[in-house]
């Protein structure tokens, strides 16, 4: 790897992010400048082999931030408001304190404070059809029941 082919940006990145000693430091500013150890050690007053030696570690450094900027960070995805992936999420006052839109189609929204039935927290949902407004669609009240259940599981089963 020669330092003096890295571009600008990157030797400025470089700087900032290798944590260079000071020796190390000098020596990486006069290899950016296409300069020989030979005149590194002449201008420092050091041998060549101790120009060598700090040009190694600079080099680990370098390597190692590149390395370091490699490492594929996982991309945060955060639910778009047409996307039916994601459930919208808020408490009876958000919803009433919000514009009101057409609902989005197989989006679930969610009132997020309970109703409670015999000391029982039951959820509150919405479901999008795409075409009605939030506040207009009607809360998914009916139960599912075990013959549902048996039901369903009985078509999966045939298929």
């Amino acid at each position: 790897m020669r330092i003096a082919d890295f571009t600008l940006s990157e030797i400025e990145r470089f700087k900032t992010r290798c944590n260079f000693t000071d020796s190390e430091m000098l020596c990486f500013e006069r290899k950016a400048k296409d300069c020989t150890n030979i005149e590194i050690a002449l201008e420092l007053n050091v041998s060549e082999s101790t120009v060598a030696v700090i040009m190694k570690r600079v080099r680990n450094k370098i390597m190692k931030e590149i390395d370091n900027s490699k490492v594929i960070k996982p991309e945060v995805k955060i639910p778009c408001e047409q996307c039916p992936c994601y459930p919208e999420v808020h408490t009876m006052k958000e919803w009433a304190e919000m514009p009101d839109k057409v609902s989005v189609k197989y989006k679930w929204y969610v009132y997020s404070d309970y109703r409670t039935d015999n000391d029982i927290d039951v959820p509150r949902f919405k479901f999008g059809d795409g075409k009605t407004l939030i506040s207009r669609l009607p809360f998914c009240t009916a139960a599912i029941t075990d013959n549902d259940v048996e039901l369903w599981d009985e078509q999966i089963i045939k298929e």
